[in-house]
């Protein structure tokens, strides 16, 4: 890749200065399973329990219920109690008139555990669940355990617009008085595009029995309607979580990802959000991964939830390889400020640690591609050799990466600052 010469650069800124087969079966303990509601603030919300021990909440995502976490109660019952909601406006939970965001949602389903006495949980969440989870983790970090999201993305977090404005995803602005008439009595055949063409095969995707009763859960009055609010507040969890992504999670986290959906993308996405994050993807699975690797899934949920593996943790990102001073110059017509270039090397999958600077900076990507977040200017964004971005003086650095596994990257920070000021200072996340 092109770079332009730092020599060429400087004169400009100073003037700136100045697959097995899988048989779906009907659990054996299915008996063991309660269905119960509690009204929490004036609404009634429904969840399926059983088990005994440390509480394990579960939060299902859009074309489904609490039904879809049902295979799990068998092997998580002996350990877990299992506190399962349909979340609000789905399944047997109340229509709430307004609020049918993931925020709000998650405030909602805090309420409802707290009702049950639970001080602290583990936390797994799929599709939109996994959305709910995540700001219920971050609004309540205290008391959350460990996180798991599966198989979807966060919306204002790093590059979330890739997925949110795919044109192979287009339900996501599938929502008003016209699809509600369209999809009215069509339930099932508005449902079969999500469970067969988001599956690795179709054929392994969500049994009949449930396809069913999935259908029959959102034909209700009202129901497609709720589920379509999930969609639509899509661009408000976006500012929501962006704020929320300003006090990383330090809990620990694992993502599950279908290989034949979005893969990886969590996994590059939550370290964004997380200091202590695993990642495990699924060879031979769309995005249904309880239903399409059910041992895989229940194998990385009871391998994390009961003490990770080894296997499952990324090895940690080295520091930034180099960081070297090329140009320090007083400013002539600014009393008491220098300005200072530092070339900074990143091998690939290398960063930063969050950090201050002093003063004003300028960066300027050289070679590679550079991830960044400044508490100042919004969202984690990628950025491309000859892209520029601006760090206000205050503001913390909360990402700095090598946005590659792959390749290495190099940047160019020019500094104006106090002269003698100390460019760096590290700024670790505050803890609970």
């Amino acid at each position: 890749m092109s770079q332009l010469p730092i020599a060429r650069l400087l004169p400009a800124l100073l003037v700136w200065a100045a697959t097995p087969a899988i048989v779906h079966t009907a659990p054996a303990a299915d008996a063991a399973i309660e269905s119960k509601t509690a009204t929490v603030d004036g609404q009634k919300l429904h969840y399926l329990t059983g088990g005994h021990g440390p509480a394990l909440v579960l939060l299902h995502g859009y074309a489904e219920t609490s039904r879809m976490w049902r295979p799990l109660f068998p092997r998580f019952a002996e350990s877990f109690t299992i506190v399962a909601p349909d979340l609000p406006g789905i399944g047997d939970s109340d229509i709430p008139a307004s609020g049918l965001d993931m925020k709000t949602s998650a405030v909602r389903i805090h309420a409802l555990v707290k009702s049950l006495g639970i001080e602290k949980a583990l936390l797994v969440g799929h599709d939109i669940g996994l959305m709910v989870a995540y700001a219920y983790a971050a609004l309540y970090p205290a008391e959350v355990e460990k996180l798991v999201l599966m198989d979807a993305f966060l919306p204002g977090v790093g590059d979330w617009e890739s997925v949110y404005n795919s044109p192979a995803i287009w339900h996501f602005r599938f929502n008003g008085d016209t699809p509600e008439q369209l999809v009215k009595g069509r339930e099932r055949i508005y449902f079969e595009h999500f469970w067969n063409n988001f599956a690795a095969d179709k054929t392994r995707s969500i049994p009949e029995a449930e396809r069913v009763a999935y259908a029959q859960a959102y034909a209700g009055p009202g129901r497609m309607r709720a589920g379509f609010a999930y969609f639509v507040s899509f661009l408000q969890a976006a500012k929501d979580f962006a704020e929320l992504a300003r006090k990383p999670l330090t809990m620990p986290v694992l993502t599950i990802g279908g290989k034949k959906s979005l893969g990886d993308f969590l996994a590059r996405q939550i370290p964004l959000v997380g200091t202590d994050v695993r990642s495990v993807v699924l060879e031979n699975a769309g995005h249904w991964v309880m239903e399409e690797d059910p041992k895989g899934t229940t194998d990385a949920l009871a391998s994390f939830l009961t003490g990770a593996s080894a296997e499952a943790r990324p090895p940690a990102k080295p520091a930034a390889d180099t960081s070297k001073r090329v140009f320090s110059q007083p400013l002539p017509n600014v009393q008491g400020q220098t300005l200072t270039a530092v070339l900074v090397d990143y091998a690939p999958g290398a960063r930063s640690e969050r950090h201050r600077h002093a003063g004003s900076v300028f960066v300027y990507v050289l070679s590679g591609a550079i991830r960044s977040e400044c508490s100042a200017t919004g969202p984690a964004r990628i950025y491309k050799a000859g892209e520029a971005f601006f760090e206000p003086p205050g503001s913390i650095h909360l990402v700095s990466e090598n946005a590659s596994d792959t390749e290495p990257a190099s940047l160019l920070a020019v500094f104006v600052a106090e002269d003698g000021a100390r460019l760096s200072t590290p700024d670790p996340a505050p803890q609970d």
